[in-house]
């Protein structure tokens, strides 16, 4: 699910989140908090940070591709971050392009982060941070792995561009952001 700011959300559970946010100290929730002061005015604010729409649907539809042995899956895409899955059997590169740093986690298995500058092991359900700089990067599984990949993307160069040459529909690449007004995709593949 790709939940945009301003969706209203809850869980009854049996899922597991991966949350990625920006960095913000807003927190609206829809109870009202002992130290928010004037009812009235609490209430407006909450409602006026909603976002309606008709149609919304969150969830996301995942496009996946093949390379070699492994499969590079896009998971969740928005101008703010996207996340990929990547199953793993052999050794994936990785060209830090300097501009933003990506955050890694094991989800299966074991791999390790190779680069230049040393060698990091994550267990199912650790997680690193390779920063903007760290250049050519190995993630290698040992046996079969998976990984979940966060990063900004740009949309085009990271998302479209690279789904288009494998053959990916628009239509297809869209729904990666879910099916709303507020996805950044459709002004960008003809939604």
């Amino acid at each position: 699910f790709l939940l945009h700011a301003g969706t209203i959300h809850y869980s009854a559970g049996g899922l597991l989140f991966y949350e990625i946010m920006q960095n913000s100290d807003i927190n609206i929730g829809l109870r009202q908090r002992k130290d928010t002061g004037d009812v009235d005015a609490w209430a407006e604010s909450a409602v006026a940070a909603v976002h309606f729409e008709d149609g919304f649907d969150c969830r996301t539809r995942p496009v996946s591709i093949e390379l070699g042995a492994n499969r590079r899956t896009w998971l969740i895409v928005c101008d703010y971050f996207a996340v990929e899955r990547l199953d793993l059997k052999e050794a994936y590169g990785l060209e830090m392009d300097g501009e933003r740093f990506r955050f890694i986690t094991a989800i299966e298995g074991k791999v390790n982060v190779n680069s230049a500058g040393g060698s990091e092991r994550l267990d199912s359900g650790w997680s690193c941070l390779l920063p903007a700089d760290l250049g050519s990067v190995a993630i290698v599984p040992k046996g079969e792995a998976a990984v979940l990949v966060a990063y900004v993307p740009d949309l085009v160069r990271d998302v479209v561009a690279p789904l288009r040459a494998q053959g990916v529909v628009d239509a297809a690449i869209r729904d990666l952001g879910g099916r709303s007004e507020l996805n950044s995709l459709n002004g960008l593949t003809g939604g």
